[in-house]
């Protein structure tokens, strides 16, 4: 039994001093490629590509706070500016648009929200502003036309449905 200890402590010991054994030379070389990446990294942000100039006028920016919250935004245009905001869950957002300019603003706080758009007008420019306060709200536009390009909404309350049909 002695012998089974002197044994098991002998091998602990060996492990120790395998597990602490570090080759200085890899990790000097790691680090040198690590800042050369970086240093490539940081010259390409510097000197933006023409691609990257020329799309400086499209933005989306989503934000969200909560579980399942999903945002679908598939757009065709010279210049948008997309915002979704969601805060809670189960919260939908569904865009699909085609038009000369875009500006969204979509906010929805509380539960199981949706807003879908589903219009293509090119040669048209298009603003919303929706906010939705509450839960179970539903924002639905198909199409577009001249008096619905500029919509400002704020739904409030629970359970409540708008829908928006243009031709």
């Amino acid at each position: 039994m002695n012998n089974l200890g002197i044994v098991m402590s002998l091998l602990m010991l060996t492990t120790l001093g395998y597990a602490q054994d570090i080759d200085a030379d890899q990790v000097r070389s790691d680090l040198q490629d690590w800042q050369l990446d970086q240093q490539e990294i940081f010259s390409a942000i510097d000197r933006p590509s023409t691609e990257i100039q020329a799309n400086l006028n499209k933005s989306v920016f989503i934000k969200q706070i909560g579980e399942t919250n999903t945002a679908f935004v598939d757009v065709f245009s010279n210049s948008y500016a997309i915002e979704v905001t969601q805060s809670g869950d189960y919260n939908a957002v569904d865009i699909n648009e085609s038009a000369l300019q875009i500006s969204k603003n979509i906010i929805q706080n509380g539960d199981n929200n949706t807003y879908f758009e589903n219009s293509y007008t090119i040669g048209e420019h298009t603003m919303i502003d929706i906010n939705q306060e509450g839960n179970n709200l539903y924002f639905e536009k198909f199409g577009s036309n001249a008096l619905a390009n500029k919509i400002k909404l704020k739904m409030t309350g629970n359970s409540k449905t708008i829908i928006l049909r243009n031709f």
